[in-house]
């Protein structure tokens, strides 16, 4: 994986949700703390999705192609290898 170049983007990702959460909060001086745990969660979810992709995209799983069985990820269901079944979107849901 190739941290030098997902840090900078995870650091500018950062500084945009904390910019977001001052100006939120500048704008609801009033918030009650249900309020401002609301704003924080939502803030930190979209980091934590923007982590998650990075780290997906980056992963040597990504490619099970370029893997031979013995090196490829395991279902943690039946312990199998994972098979390539082509390219496919999928949606992380995090609490």
């Amino acid at each position: 994986m190739d941290l030098e170049r997902v840090v900078p983007g995870w650091q500018a990702a950062s500084r945009a949700v904390e910019q977001g959460v001052m100006v939120w909060r500048q704008a609801h001086p009033r918030a009650t703390l249900a309020e401002l745990e609301e704003v924080v969660a939502e803030a930190v979810s979209r980091l934590q999705a923007r982590y998650l992709e990075d780290l997906a995209h980056a992963s040597a799983a990504r490619d099970l192609t370029a893997t031979t069985l013995e090196e490829r990820p395991r279902c943690p269901r039946c312990g199998e290898a994972l098979q390539a079944r082509g390219r496919q979107e999928r949606r992380v849901l995090t609490p």
